[in-house]
């Protein structure tokens, strides 16, 4: 869909190894798929994943909080868990 919302990449076993945001999740998933404008990262992350997964938000920030707690929760394999304790 081209709405907002978080998505998760799942390897051969269905383990969850990335999750992200996008404003335009058809967009956003699309461009994992070119090789030439593509990050080393994604690419890599493309080559272990076997399906994809994706739930729409209401907005942008609702995303990056569904993001947030998916990270934090799951803790794929290729999401680096944010921490709070710098801002204290």
């Amino acid at each position: 869909p081209k709405l907002p919302g978080v998505y998760g990449m799942l390897d051969k076993s269905d383990r969850l190894i990335y999750v992200g945001k996008a404003k335009n999740l058809r967009c956003r998933l699309l461009s994992y798929f070119r090789e030439n404008s593509r990050h080393p990262k994604a690419g890599k992350i493309i080559q272990q994943t076997r399906r994809l997964v994706w739930e729409r938000c209401g907005d942008e920030l609702a995303a990056l909080l569904r993001e947030l707690e998916l990270i934090q929760r799951l803790r794929p394999k290729y999401n680096v868990p944010v921490s709070y304790t710098h801002l204290t």
